[in-house]
């Protein structure tokens, strides 16, 4: 916009440019440091069937932290109750 329209003052164009650069560089620091932590498939299928087929268990011998770890795990966006039943 400042090159081609002008629709920018030099100023605000630097600082935005400023600003996007410094968020670029943030980006590929923190993809950097991800680069070395792939996901393993395989045992991320195996831990998630693992809660699925224990998940009564798992509540039951849960503390009330882990409960609620638990609960925004299963139901991210919440339980609603309605009377009688959630």
């Amino acid at each position: 916009m400042f090159l081609y329209a002008k629709a920018l003052d030099r100023s605000t164009y630097e600082r935005q440019r400023d600003k996007v650069r410094g968020d670029v560089a943030q980006e590929e620091t923190e993809m950097e440091k991800t680069n070395g932590q792939e996901l393993d498939v395989e045992s991320t299928l195996s831990f998630a069937e693992h809660l699925m087929m224990n998940v009564v268990e798992m509540w039951t011998e849960a503390t009330p932290g882990q409960k609620l770890r638990l609960q925004d795990t299963l139901f991210p966006e919440g339980l609603v109750f309605a009377g009688e039943e959630f």
